[in-house]
């Protein structure tokens, strides 16, 4: 949501959540990034309190099994509206170590150092909400988050992409993080309803996979399609042939007007969706008409 809201809106999702969580001594004004660091630490302590806290401020690329299966086990968390088969696997991660392990962690640090000089008012916001960073190998999936642990991602063996793939799949995991907290601020969904998302005829189509999916991906896969859209539009150009890992840009911008038709076309959308989830919808339609 950072090239699709503007970089101001993460800040004042920073403010509205984190600002109890301050030092007291630190002024809204006078809070550096490293404060706004802690205090998001403690808030995430505050509402997940099974996951490890930071060792100090800013990225932290994990290189030790201890803290690794730590943050991965949020990942098994059980949801109904879990729709996909390999969620439940016990093997959907495996552990990388030694060597292999520090090959992924170097090229990733080299690519993150290259993003900071690049593109430094991202890496601020980057920086203020990804935590943790693991790289386990799974062949399913070439990386992810969760709203079980928010803030820490995972990369799967992130050396077999090249630095654009990987800063887009950067940009992605991003963008779904900002998007949980967003919910914790504006919720996206009718709870009072929530049973209902469940229910296949509640599904719509997601942008990315076009598969008819429950509505929590599919909006995220909407703002997710609209935000790989700016990032290229501003940073890095739609020349990108041959992607491992998101479509060309006119593919992500009609799977932005598929999503939008297969949601107005339910018949439950008033008892589903709030205003906010409308709202969103409004600003991808803009995206994807104009980029």
């Amino acid at each position: 949501m950072f090239y699709y809201l503007g970089k101001h809106s993460c800040y004042e999702i920073a403010e509205l959540l984190f600002t109890p969580f301050l030092a007291q001594s630190t002024g809204l004004e006078e809070a550096s990034l490293g404060s706004w660091c802690l205090a998001y630490s403690r808030y995430l302590k505050f509402i997940l309190p099974e996951i490890p806290e930071q060792p100090q401020p800013g990225v932290v690329l994990v290189d030790d099994i201890e803290t690794e299966s730590s943050l991965i086990s949020a990942f098994y968390n059980p949801s109904p509206l879990d729709d996909l088969e390999y969620y439940k696997n016990s093997k959907y991660f495996e552990c990388v170590s030694g060597a292999e392990l520090f090959h992924e962690l170097d090229y990733l640090s080299k690519v993150l150092h290259k993003i900071q000089h690049y593109d430094p008012d991202f890496w601020q916001a980057f920086s203020l909400f990804i935590t943790f960073i693991l790289c386990p190998s799974s062949e399913f999936s070439a990386g992810g988050t969760d709203s079980a642990a928010i803030g820490t991602i995972f990369l799967s063996k992130p050396s077999q992409y090249d630095e654009r793939d990987l800063y887009e799949l950067l940009v992605h995991e991003f963008t779904h993080t900002v998007m949980f907290l967003d919910e914790r601020i504006s919720p996206h969904y009718n709870y009072v309803n929530e049973h209902l998302l469940a229910y296949e005829e509640n599904y719509a189509i997601a942008s990315i996979s076009r598969k008819k999916r429950p509505l929590d991906k599919v909006i995220h896969s909407m703002v997710v399609s609209a935000e790989i859209l700016l990032h290229r539009e501003i940073i890095v150009g739609h020349d990108l042939e041959n992607r491992k890992i998101h479509p060309t840009s006119p593919d992500l911008k009609d799977g932005i007007i598929a999503t939008i038709d297969s949601l107005q076309s339910l018949k439950n959308r008033e008892k589903l969706l709030t205003q906010r989830s409308l709202w969103l919808m409004n600003r991808c339609y803009q995206v994807a008409t104009s980029v």
